[in-house]
């Protein structure tokens, strides 16, 4: 076991808004063990899957509304769970008529070297879980060109979630923790367990036709979700610097599951640019494998030493 330094807190992530930076160089040096890719398959039943889609399986608001119901059995007592893939990228527009962004030395942060009116920020790849009892993800670095499951296998690691018998437990790399600062961009738990609602209540749906999502065809329908509904589409506990209501797309196979989701959302903190973060979720109906257990464990923190400071004003 190995301790945080004493006094510290959960380290979220930010990046300065002038400085281009990857998510390789928030999450250098940090190493979380992969604890989803061995773990031994729980006997719940997957979700049907789906078979050949000709044509819409049905109108806008019933196919949601048909998802939303389908997902929530899936997270109910008995149901089978679902796990999801998340790619994240974030990157600053010019907005019409506003200054261009500034392009800085990436070898000090702050040497201009040109100006654009785009410019990448970061990337983060999540993996994991929703069961009927928890939740757990884990979280890699990503590239502006990385997507794929095996781009996560070979990405550097971040950090790990879970949520089971009634505690929330987070992995920085030495280990697990009790917190409630439970950290996500794009998906997270609170998230997660708001996903069923969200889907029945996207807003302004539209038809757009038929694609291929792992292999197989969807039908997807374009909107706008509130973020109350959907929190975490720019990181968790963003909803507060986040635009109120954010654009979505969600594929749905002809089993009525939603295989794939697409979100557009705006972080308001940046007031001179636009700080745009784009999540697509893909979503996998295989059975979830059992939620680990926190364990190893962090060791705990050291108490505090004395503050000589404060035995001077007690006497």
């Amino acid at each position: 076991m190995s301790s945080r330094p004493a006094g510290t807190t959960p380290v979220e992530f930010s990046v300065h808004a002038r400085h281009r930076a990857s998510a390789l160089d928030l999450a250098s040096g940090v190493a979380v063990a992969v604890l989803l890719a061995g773990a031994v398959l729980a006997a719940r039943p997957a979700i049907a899957p789906a078979a050949a889609l000709a044509s819409p399986p049905m109108a806008p608001a019933a196919a949601l509304n048909a998802s939303s119901s389908l997902l929530a059995g899936a997270v109910s007592p008995g149901g089978a769970g679902f796990g999801f893939f998340a790619v994240q990228r974030t990157t600053e527009y010019q907005r019409p008529g506003g200054p261009a962004i500034p392009v800085t030395d990436p070898a000090t942060g702050r040497t201009a070297i040109g100006q654009t009116d785009r410019l990448f920020i970061n990337a983060m790849m999540s993996r994991g879980f929703v069961t009927p009892d928890g939740f757990t993800m884990e979280m890699r670095a990503g590239t502006e060109a990385a997507a794929s499951a095996a781009d996560f296998a070979k990405a550097p690691a971040v950090f790990a979630v879970l949520a089971r018998d009634g505690g929330t437990w987070r992995d920085d790399g030495a280990g697990w923790y009790p917190t409630t600062a439970l950290p996500g961009m794009g998906i997270d738990l609170a998230t997660a367990r708001l996903l069923p609602r969200a889907l029945g209540r996207i807003g302004s749906l539209t038809s757009a036709g038929a694609d291929t999502v792992n292999g197989a065809q969807a039908w997807a329908y374009t909107g706008t979700v509130a973020v109350a509904d959907y929190p975490g589409a720019v990181a968790a506990d963003g909803a507060a610097f986040t635009d109120p209501a954010v654009a979505v797309k969600v594929w749905v196979d002809a089993a009525g599951r939603p295989v794939q989701l697409w979100i557009r959302a705006r972080n308001t903190n940046q007031t001179v640019y636009d700080l745009v973060s784009e999540t697509t979720v893909t979503f996998d109906y295989s059975a979830a494998p059992p939620l680990p257990r926190p364990d190893p464990t962090a060791a705990p923190e050291p108490p505090l030493p004395p503050d000589p400071a404060a035995a001077t004003a007690n006497q």
